[in-house]
């Protein structure tokens, strides 16, 4: 039987066997990326609408429009086209997609492969490290080995110690593998909201007086159309003018941004369940409703309260374009809600046109239309080109479309044309969109500048939003720093200044930040209730990218606190987050972390059924922030299950990839890792060098918990030598070092290794005073309960070995016993 084959380009597409190869070589895809790019080819005959992709796709319709332009991107970027190209996929503006490439019918035999026999590796998805010999190939066996006995280290530690799964990162200026946050991490996240902040909404000169939070806010949901898909942008375009009348006549207003995240999912006639929610979560007093439509070249715009006014009011406004019909219903409504309109100062034809053709690349800019919005801002004519209006929207598009350098270019320049005294909230405005270029640059001496530059702009003026980014830029600066008492001061200052705008996504933003700022401090009792709070408040705003930075961030602290049961509750809420998201690195992200959570509660399978995927995918897309993670959990994974060889090569893999800022208990983990499978394996030689760059790497991270880890393994390296007294110095060092923070996966690693040694060398008065410091671990944590059998074994009680043993069964999940602490004593 014949199947039929779509090539095209280097590319070679079959339906039959959902497969897809570039020049012989087979491109692994997800199930999306495969049917998007399939039914594009299949009805390359005619424009397909946005709502058939997405029906094609997802089968349902209720799918935000950005998922399916993201969904796009990654289909672009497998075939190696772009938005700015066009080459196969064209955008067809306000309507949806079409294939326009070359295609070419193949016919094979079901039996042949649609690649080359022969294959070549593509270089990029390897990513072998030379300096560990891991490569794709190798790793493909941490999946498949067979598990082994697992201990806490004897005397002489000739076996690696049984993991404790220490979850977080401390400090970075990147990215990190889980996503676990810190301060810039999640500015990463939001820095397109802090760009588009003022997008179209209530401009942040005219918003609610400074001596008082707003009580008394209206929403504006997202306007029903009965019209065309060409008039698509309308919906959140009319909704932002309603909403600017509403303002400038006295009513305060929900922002926009707030109102498109808290209300994507809402259903077209929602139940008063749902209002009440979505109230709740924004903070608003009244909703309002709108519905548009055009007859006869004429349109009208009906307005009515849905919540919080009984009896409820219902407008109606009319004319020639359906911008100042909505102009008119905003006015009314504002006279019915106890407000006098603001009048409407006389505009120009190419001021008018300017407005509406703002309004529409706003619009579809923040519904990640940017193709469609580049469309809408080529036909602005010269003259419309040099308002300061014009020019900002065109650069928040430079910077939505990753064109960060011409998005600086272009904000520099609006920013030297701008007057501190005749603009200055335009100017911080673009100041503040400049800062989200310098930090997605890693250019924190810009970003300070510029946010020093606009808090100057706003601090006397009444710009709460504009003041609160410059501020929350700021706060971003000093947690980069580590200066934590000077991010949690910036940070108070703009929560204020979101809650006097009745920004309530921007105080929930910043709350995400303060926790996070305590969480890397160590402080974990003030850190958690916080990040619970905070996520559930992006949970309410469908924040996903957000909400799994901070639940990863509970994973971290959890592990942290040697209790892996706790990390457990939150898996799966990181499975429902990993479903929702359409970034396949934010996906592949959460599913490692829920790995790591598995393989600290022993679920040895479930975390190998997860992390093999997650690992092809990381490694096929090459991104360097994800794979010291990727190899982190392969390292603890192949631990875990007894391949140790395996597991010192996934170390220094992970050791070997970038990890600038990556935190110190992950990384020392991995040095710990290789050094005591040197040991194992008797290469006493090979230690020094592991032992001097762990040295190196303490000095550069100076902080007490590396320092820590560094002088445990010196202490490793002395028992392994001989050496009594330098190890006994080094663990003394290390235990004092590790007591500073009093992390418990940090007192327990010393600890564990520690009161080993002393058991090996008989001094069991000692290892007793060191086993009782960790003894109230032992109830969640594996580790901990390993050591208690170990320490009543090795004093012949076998009473409490037997409890003990007990304990750690419980615990073990799917790890194996060493047989020597199984034997009764």
């Amino acid at each position: 039987m014949d199947s039929c084959v779509y090539q095209f380009e280097r590319f070679r597409l079959s339906r039959e066997t959902r497969e897809l190869w570039r020049e012989g070589e087979r491109v692994v895809v997800s199930s999306r990326v495969f049917d998007c790019l399939l039914w594009l080819i299949e009805h390359r005959d005619r424009a397909v609408g946005r709502d058939e992709l997405i029906g094609a796709i997802w089968g349902k319709a209720d799918v935000a429009d950005n998922l399916l332009a993201q969904l796009v991107v990654r289909v672009r970027r497998v075939i190696s086209d772009t938005g700015d190209q066009q080459r196969m996929i064209r955008t067809v503006a306000g309507f949806g997609y079409r294939w326009v490439g070359a295609i070419e019918l193949v016919a094979t035999g079901a039996h042949e492969s649609v690649g080359a026999e022969a294959a070549p590796v593509d270089q990029d998805t390897m990513r072998a490290d030379e300096s560990s010999g891991v490569a794709r190939e190798s790793a493909a066996a941490i999946f498949a080995v067979p598990q082994v006995e697992l201990s806490v280290p004897s005397a002489a530690p000739a076996q690696p110690a049984s993991t404790v799964e220490v979850a977080r990162r401390a400090h970075a200026s990147s990215r990190r593998w889980t996503m676990r946050a810190t301060v810039g991490m999640l500015v990463c996240i939001v820095a397109a909201w802090v760009v588009l902040g003022e997008r179209f909404g209530v401009s942040s000169s005219k918003t609610a007086a400074p001596n008082a939070v707003p009580t008394t806010a209206a929403m504006v949901l997202p306007v029903a159309l009965d019209a065309g898909p060409d008039d698509s942008w309308m919906r959140l375009g009319l909704m932002s003018v309603i909403g600017e009348r509403l303002h400038d006549a006295g009513q305060a207003v929900v922002p926009v941004d707030n109102v498109v995240a808290a209300s994507r999912d809402l259903a077209a006639a929602p139940a008063a369940s749902e209002l009440d929610e979505l109230a709740r979560t924004t903070g608003a007093a009244v909703i309002l409703q709108a519905r548009a439509n055009q007859a006869g070249g004429h349109w009208a715009v009906s307005l009515r309260t849905i919540r919080g006014r009984e009896p409820g009011l219902s407008v109606d406004g009319s004319a020639d374009d359906a911008l100042t019909a909505a102009r008119i219903a905003g006015d009314r409504m504002a006279v019915l809600l106890g407000f006098s309109p603001a009048a409407q100062t006389g505009r120009s034809a190419s001021e008018r046109e300017l407005a509406v053709l703002l309004k529409q690349a706003e619009a579809l800019t923040l519904s990640g239309r940017s193709a469609a919005a580049r469309v809408v801002l080529q036909g602005a004519t010269a003259e419309q080109r040099k308002s300061p209006e014009f020019r900002y929207q065109a650069a928040v598009l430079e910077f939505s479309t990753d064109h960060f350098d011409q998005a600086q270019t272009a904000l520099e320049s609006l920013v030297q044309d701008l007057s501190p005294e005749g603009s200055p909230v335009m100017r911080a405005r673009a100041l503040n969109a400049l800062g989200s270029v310098f930090y997605t640059q890693g250019d924190k001496a810009g970003l300070i500048r510029v946010s020093n530059a606009a808090i100057a702009l706003t601090s006397n003026r009444n710009a709460p939003e504009e003041l609160g980014r410059a501020l929350e830029g700021r706060a971003t600066v000093a947690g980069l720093k580590r200066d934590w008492d000077a991010a949690l001061a910036d940070f108070a200052q703009a929560r204020i200044a979101f809650e006097i705008a009745g920004d309530r996504l921007g105080a929930a933003r910043i709350d995400a930040g303060i926790a996070i700022t305590q969480s890397l401090r160590d402080r974990f009792s003030v850190a958690l209730p916080m990040l619970e709070t905070a996520a559930a408040q992006m949970a309410a705003f469908h924040s996903v990218g957000v909400e799994a930075i901070l639940r990863a961030d509970q994973v971290a602290i959890w592990l942290a606190l040697a209790n892996p049961k706790a990390a457990l509750r939150i898996e799966t809420r990181l499975h429902e987050l990993a479903a929702q998201t359409a970034s396949p690195g934010q996906r592949n992200s959460l599913d490692l972390t829920r790995a790591e959570i598995l393989i600290a509660n022993g679920q040895l399978g479930a975390a190998g059924l997860l992390l093999q995927p997650a690992y092809a995918e990381t490694l096929k897309a090459g991104d360097e922030a994800y794979l010291f993670g990727m190899h982190y959990v392969a390292a603890l994974y192949a631990l875990n299950t007894g391949n140790r060889a395996m597991a010192e090569q996934e170390a220094g893999a992970a050791l070997a990839s970038r990890m600038d800022d990556a935190g110190a208990r992950d990384p020392a983990r991995m040095w710990l890792i290789r050094l005591r499978a040197r040991i194992a394996d008797e290469q006493i030689a090979a230690l020094d060098p592991i032992v001097a760059a762990m040295e190196v790497w303490a000095a550069k991270d100076d902080t007490p918990v590396a320092r820590a880890y560094a002088a445990l393994a010196v202490a490793e390296r002395a028992v392994a030598v001989g050496d009594h007294a330098a190890a006994e110095s080094a663990y003394e060092q290390a235990t004092q070092l590790a007591g500073e923070r009093e992390v418990p996966a940090d007192t327990l690693a010393v600890a564990s290794s520690y009161a080993s040694w002393l058991m090996g060398e008989g001094d069991l008065d000692r290892a007793g005073r060191i086993v009782g410091r960790v003894a109230g671990w032992a109830d969640d944590d594996y580790e901990a309960a390993l050591l208690q059998v170990r320490f009543y074994h090795a004093l012949k009680q076998q009473a409490a070995w037997k409890s003990a043993l007990d304990n750690a069964r419980r615990l073990a999940g799917e790890r194996v016993i060493s047989a020597d602490l199984l034997t009764p004593p």
